[in-house]
């Protein structure tokens, strides 16, 4: 879990815009793939 934490100390280090939205867009993705690997995970079941 220690590598999950790294990026969000480095969102309160800074206060520009586009490192929340560059941080935003990263966990999106994120959640994208991990849908997509559960659809995948699914449809290996049936």
């Amino acid at each position: 879990m220690r590598h999950l934490q790294s990026p969000a100390l480095d969102i309160t280090q800074c206060s520009e815009a586009f490192c929340l939205e560059r941080y935003v867009t990263m966990i999106d993705s994120i959640k994208f793939n991990m849908s997509k690997l559960t659809q995948v995970a699914s449809s290996n079941d049936n």
